[in-house]
């Protein structure tokens, strides 16, 4: 049988625009337990596209951080982007993916990734677990049915 696609995990780039939903404050603490480098088709256009709506200095210490790659202290301009630093660009942004680990609001909120997934539910968001179903009392049945 054909090898399973691999679950997709959140990107760095997905970092770079989450904020946290209680306190509305951007941005969040990036704090991993496993981190996975899967690579994937370089496309500068994309990126050049994206560098605008980039935090570059939140990118530029979560890379530094988390020992990512060196990126310059101001995003590159359209028309003089080095080849190195677009590749590097697209290796954290795109190639790195956060499996497992936590984000942290400023108000220190926590918010877990688990299996590449960051939930961002608070937890009175979450659904209400199933009472437990409570065990048949046989005696109090045959009193109930005579």
């Amino acid at each position: 049988s054909p090898p399973r696609p691999r679950a997709p995990a959140m990107r760095i780039i997905t970092h770079n625009m989450l904020q946290c939903p209680r306190s509305k404050t951007f941005p969040l603490r990036l704090v991993p337990t496993e981190l996975e480098t899967i690579e994937s088709d370089f496309n500068r256009e994309f990126l050049l596209r994206m560098i605008p709506r980039l935090d570059w200095g939140v990118l530029r210490d979560t890379s530094k951080e988390l020992k990512l790659g060196d990126l310059p202290d101001a995003a590159p301009e359209p028309d003089t982007a080095d080849g190195s630093v677009m590749q590097t660009l697209h290796t954290i942004l795109m190639d790195t993916h956060v499996k497992e680990g936590t984000l942290i609001s400023q108000d220190g909120t926590v918010y877990g990734i688990r299996d590449g997934i960051p939930n961002m539910l608070e937890p009175e968001q979450l659904p209400a677990a199933a009472p437990a179903a409570k065990p048949a009392d046989s005696d109090s049945d045959a009193m109930a049915t005579a």
